[in-house]
C-alpha cells in the first residue's frame, strides 16, 4: 500500500518525504517504568520550498506555530492518520542539495511541540510560560 503525507502550517503546505515522532519512558533495573512518558518532537524531511518561511521560523526562537501532518493512501486519497501539533517551535533546520535523484533539494526540520495529538490521543508537555 502506497502512502503520501503533507505538512500544513499557517495555510501553507509541503510534501513530506520522511516523518518521525515517538515517545519514551525511563525504566528501572527490572524494567518497571520509573519516569513520566516523554515525547512531542517531530522530525520531518520535506521537499524544499521556494519561500524561506521555515528558515524564518527557525531563527525566531520564541515563535510558536500550530500545524498538521496528514498521512493519506495514494490510491484513494483518504486520510489514514492525522498528527496535529500546537505551540511548535522549530529547533533544527537543515537544507541539502544533491544533483541526482527525485528530490534534489530537501529540507530537514525538527519541531518541538507543547502538545501532540495523534488521532484521538493527545500528549501535552508541561512547559513553563
Amino acid at each position: 500500500m502506497s502512502f503520501k503525507a503533507e505538512l500544513i502550517i499557517g495555510g501553507k503546505s509541503a510534501n513530506v518525504l520522511e516523518c518521525n515522532y515517538g515517545f519514551s519512558q525511563g525504566t528501572d533495573a527490572i524494567g518497571k517504568p520509573s519516569t513520566m512518558p516523554r515525547g512531542g518532537t517531530i522530525s520531518l524531511v520535506l521537499e524544499s520550498a521556494r519561500d524561506t518561511d521555515l528558515v524564518q521560523w527557525m531563527i525566531s526562537p520564541e515563535e510558536k506555530r500550530d500545524g498538521t501532518i496528514i498521512f493519506k493512501r495514494r490510491d484513494h486519497d483518504s486520510s489514514l492518520r492525522t498528527v496535529e501539533f500546537t505551540e511548535g517551535i522549530c529547533v533544527q533546520f537543515h537544507e541539502s542539495y544533491h544533483h541526482s535523484g527525485n528530490s534534489p533539494m530537501i529540507t530537514h526540520i525538527v519541531i518541538s511541540a507543547r502538545e501532540l495529538k495523534i488521532g484521538n490521543v493527545a500528549y501535552k508537555r508541561k512547559w513553563e510560560d
